[in-house]
């Protein structure tokens, strides 16, 4: 059914018309394991822990807040609003639709700061995490790989933790590819990366624990 779509007119269409959409593919979206879909959503700060059980509130929470950015309100809102859509619908086992809000997300993304601007990273993580999860390492790799470099452009101490985890990820993506080598590599800068901001951290935090 999406074929029918080319990705230029999906892009363009207002919430309400892509329901509309997304509702003729539902019967067709595979489900994950429930464990995941929660994890996923709670972790990605879609939802509250508390509110796990009640999707379908969130996603009409969600949608009015697109409406209401998409009819005039700031555009930067409509990328974040569009990740935790997505990762709401994976959390109710509708992949195909997580999918496309993702893909959207960048693609909306793009158009207001370009191609190389670390914001472009929450949806290139969510699509790539979505797709490592449907073992589609292919078509993850190289959107883990542009989230890490761009990722790496900030050189603030709050993102290592993210970027420590992007590698892991990556690294997984790679494994189902049989690219151990390189998954290897990975997985020795993100344990490089951690006992370096440990060695950092630790002395700011607990100064009495450093001795000369």
């Amino acid at each position: 059914m999406l074929a029918l779509l080319d990705r230029t007119t999906f892009m363009r269409l207002s919430f309400g018309h892509l329901l509309l959409v997304l509702a003729l593919v539902s019967a067709a979206a595979p489900a994950l394991a429930a464990t995941a879909q929660e994890e996923f959503a709670i972790g990605e700060g879609a939802i509250d822990p508390g509110e796990a059980s009640d999707l379908k509130q969130a996603e009409l929470s969600l949608g009015e807040n697109l409406r209401e950015a998409e009819a005039g309100g700031p555009e930067a809102a409509i990328p974040p609003t569009l990740n935790k859509l997505a990762m709401v619908y994976l959390a109710d086992g509708k992949a195909i639709q997580a999918e496309l809000f993702f893909m959207r997300a960048i693609d909306v993304s793009e158009r207001l700061y370009g191609t190389e601007d670390p914001k472009l990273a929450p949806s290139l993580i969510g699509l790539g995490k979505l797709y490592v999860w449907q073992k589609k390492y292919r078509a993850a790799e190289p959107l883990l790989k542009r989230a890490l470099k761009l990722s790496q452009n900030k050189s603030a101490i709050a993102d290592a933790r993210l970027i420590d985890a992007l590698r892991d990820l990556l690294a997984v993506a790679l494994d189902g590819l049989g690219k151990e080598e390189e998954a290897t590599a990975l997985r020795h800068q993100a344990s490089v990366m951690t006992a370096h901001i440990v060695s950092r951290v630790i002395p700011m935090a607990m100064p009495g624990l450093v001795t000369h």
